[in-house]
């Protein structure tokens, strides 16, 4: 939770993204909405910072592979950027346990003004094993 309660300070925030690229060494990325979001924004904030992304830390937003990122929305989605889905709505159709409980991604600011790190922090633990629940589910049918 360290990383999560340091507001506002960019020398820590750098620290912890440094620290981050220095432990993952992943074969694959699992994410929903990882290309469109994640990766696109962790690419910009690393740039802003003058963190360097280490070579063998590939954050694959190459639309159509799933290679090295397996980003579940878009596999849901058919690959269309814009077409709805949001990871509730394919928890409900594939009889997965939904990570929206008393959260949404809509109120993570509001959580994060009143301070509601340790609510914010599970629901991103959820959002990820709901993630990953769907991931199983499809990683047969896409290779």
């Amino acid at each position: 939770m360290d990383f999560v309660t340091q507001r506002n300070n960019t020398s820590v925030t750098r620290y912890r993204l440094r620290d981050w690229f220095g432990q993952i060494r992943p074969q694959k990325f699992v994410t929903f909405n990882g290309k469109s979001f994640d990766f696109p924004y962790i690419n910009i904030r690393s740039a802003i910072l003058g963190i360097p992304i280490p070579r063998d830390v590939f954050l694959d937003a190459r639309r159509f592979s799933t290679d090295r990122h397996f980003d579940v929305r878009e596999i849901l989605t058919n690959f269309e950027r814009y077409k709805k889905g949001t990871l509730e709505f394919f928890c409900e159709i594939f009889g997965v346990p939904s990570s929206k409980d008393g959260i949404c991604g809509s109120k993570v600011g509001e959580f994060y003004k009143a301070g509601r790190l340790e609510d914010i922090a599970r629901y991103c633990l959820a959002d990820c094993k709901a993630t990953g629940e769907l991931y199983l589910k499809l990683k047969n049918y896409y290779r």
